[in-house]
């Protein structure tokens, strides 16, 4: 399967009640880094930046479409959304 660890992180942190969990899917992101060990960050940062090459000239809804077959329930508004997402991913945990 292409990107197992994203598929585990869109399923744990973006699912159904991100909203009432975390309020947006960037705190959902930060929740993910700070309770995630350096193996599992790493993997999740390199395969979302490689979907995001896959996907960066598509419409909005087919980004969502293919974060909804990996398992994302949160369906982003907006790029600024996927924009803040991605920033959040990019912290770095201190060893």
């Amino acid at each position: 399967m292409k990107y197992p660890a994203l598929r585990d992180f869109l399923r744990g942190y973006l699912h159904e009640d991100t909203r009432s969990e975390h309020g947006t899917a960037r705190a959902a992101a930060e929740a993910f880094v700070s309770e995630s060990d350096q193996p599992a960050l790493e993997a999740v940062q390199a395969e979302w930046q490689a979907l995001l090459r896959e996907v960066t000239k598509d419409p909005l809804d087919a980004i969502n479409d293919r974060l909804q077959e990996l398992g994302c329930r949160w369906v982003f508004r907006n790029r600024q959304e996927l924009e803040e997402l991605t920033g959040a991913l990019r912290i770095q945990k201190v060893q």
